[in-house]
């Protein structure tokens, strides 16, 4: 069961959101509503929540503010927007804050049910995410790592298992104590190549796979499982690393199957 954040002004908007949620999908259950994007922050701080679904236009803090806000404080909850206009620098704005889906009022009962069952999706791949909240590391002790390849089997190993988060090299830094420039020069030294770099090819191999292995996403779903918020740098990540744009490689893999 995953829980589920409604932020609307509108409370018959609310409770409408409300019993179309619970008649489409009963993987999901309503566990708070608020009237703003203010009060919004305040329920994740309160409960347990995998999924939030905000409408724009709302008075103190709108969707889109509470988005920026939540991505500026560590919460990678899905967020799906709704509003009432098909304004294009709103979608814009909403895709540079990793919005996972966004849809227009009138929403119909079908839309929304779409959109859960790829909420689903994405909540079972990403089923470390102990219920939407922020990852809650426990430190390694210095003690622990005492020689260059033991930190470094450990960095491979976080990158491996925790690409889609953030897991440059501050944060490796701040799990295990060590300086980021000596956790960067024992990586290399190690394995002769940067850590950037390590976990760059394992988000493009993560990349690739999804691409090939589901065609329903779209590019921008892929590069946010992938570990990249921003699209467009995503875009020009794979094809610096891959030779050819996310869309150009999964066109060609499609054309190469079916010839």
């Amino acid at each position: 069961m995953y829980n589920v954040l409604v932020v609307d002004d509108e409370s018959w908007m609310c409770e409408g959101m409300v019993h179309i949620i619970h008649k489409t999908n009963e993987q999901f259950r309503v566990v708070r509503t608020a009237e703003n994007g203010l009060d919004g922050l305040a329920a994740l701080q309160e409960r347990q929540v995998d999924v939030v679904v905000a409408d724009i236009c709302m008075p103190g803090m709108d969707g889109l503010e509470m988005l920026r806000r939540m991505r500026e404080e560590g919460y990678r909850q899905p967020v799906v927007i709704i509003s009432g206009h098909n304004e294009f620098d709103y979608a814009k704005t909403a895709i540079r804050y990793g919005v996972f889906d966004y849809l227009l009022k009138p929403v119909n009962r079908q839309e929304i049910s779409g959109v859960l069952g790829k909420l689903a999706q994405r909540l079972e791949e990403e089923g470390e995410y102990s219920h939407g909240q922020k990852p809650k590391e426990e430190p390694f002790r210095q003690e622990e790592l005492r020689s260059g390849a033991q930190i470094v089997r450990m960095m491979k190993e976080q990158a491996q298992l925790k690409y889609m988060e953030d897991l440059s090299i501050s944060v490796i830094s701040d799990l295990t104590g060590f300086n980021p420039s000596y956790l960067s020069r024992i990586f290399k030294q190690e394995t002769g190549k940067g850590y950037v770099q390590y976990l760059t090819e394992i988000r493009m191999e993560a990349a690739k796979k999804l691409l090939i292995g589901r065609p329903e996403l779209h590019v921008a779903e892929v590069a946010r499982l992938s570990g990249y918020w921003d699209e467009k740098h995503f875009s020009k990540q794979f094809k610096r690393e891959v030779g050819v744009t996310p869309s150009e490689f999964r066109r060609g893999t499609n054309e190469t199957a079916l010839g």
